[in-house]
């Protein structure tokens, strides 16, 4: 994943739509139910989230987020995913599917089903993100009652994550610039740089806690004005909920397997 494609996705928090305009603590509960929706599936349930897909879809529609943006950044961040699950097919040998002569493990059952949550939730979290400026997050974060220091953890780490990202790409342009014909570093020039990099974070924090405190930061997130629920933020929020809930207690999956069944 390019830090260009990241940063356009959070550039696009600042966009005007009816999506956008949600208030932020509706979009952070909404979707942290469909996150804990997603993960509360058996695991070897494939069926019961699929339909869930329509949500992130739908999200992304409502908002003009690019779906090729998305998958692109998906698909940077699935290695871990695989990591995760890469030992269940070889763990969980049991058969669990038979199709004809064909007999599915069920790690491989197992597998596919971290994949689809793994997908479902992590688009979610990076709709909301694409949806919200990160300010905004962190003082919806901060009226729910999330603590203030993972509030500032998280906001730290989001911020100079791009600004780290671009000191390295500002030291990658002066070795090119220095030494036009290799093509890639060595592995002591590569030590070297981080090293350097190393100290220009240290450097850099320091100034920026000098510069906070003369500023008179006391560790607490503050934002001007206060933000009034409307009734589309109910209607959003009553709709993502019932939703969650009708896809993880009714088997809509089945009932409309057997309709199409019945139908041929």
């Amino acid at each position: 994943m390019s830090w260009g494609l990241a940063s356009r996705l959070d550039r696009h928090a600042y966009a005007d739509t009816q999506a956008h305009r949600l208030d932020a603590r509706v979009k952070l509960i909404a979707v942290l139910t469909f996150i804990v929706t997603v993960v509360s599936f058996p695991k070897y349930d494939l069926a019961g989230p699929a339909p869930l897909v329509f949500f992130p879809l739908l999200l992304a529609a409502a908002a003009r987020v690019p779906v090729r943006d998305m998958l692109i950044r998906l698909a940077a961040v699935s290695p871990f995913a695989v990591l995760i699950a890469a030992a269940n097919p070889f763990l969980d040998t049991r058969p669990y599917l038979q199709i004809g002569t064909l007999s599915i493990a069920g790690g491989w059952i197992s597998f596919a089903s971290v994949m689809l949550k793994f997908a479902l939730t992590v688009s979610a979290a990076m709709l909301l993100a694409a949806l919200t400026p990160m300010g905004r997050l962190a003082k919806a974060a901060v009226s729910l009652g999330v603590p203030h220091i993972m509030v500032n953890t998280l906001l730290f780490i989001y911020r100079y994550l791009f600004v780290l990202a671009d000191e390295v790409g500002r030291m990658l342009l002066a070795r090119r610039l220095r030494a036009p014909q290799v093509s890639r570093p060595s592995f002591a020039t590569a030590v070297s740089m981080f090293g350097v990099l190393l100290t220009r974070s240290f450097e850099r924090a320091e100034r920026i806690h000098q510069a906070m405190l003369t500023r008179g930061f006391d560790g607490r997130v503050r934002a001007l004005g206060r933000s009034r629920l409307q009734r589309g933020d109910a209607l959003f929020l009553a709709l993502t909920a019932g939703g969650c809930l009708v896809f993880r207690f009714v088997p809509v999956s089945e009932m409309l397997g057997a309709f199409l069944m019945r139908g041929i």
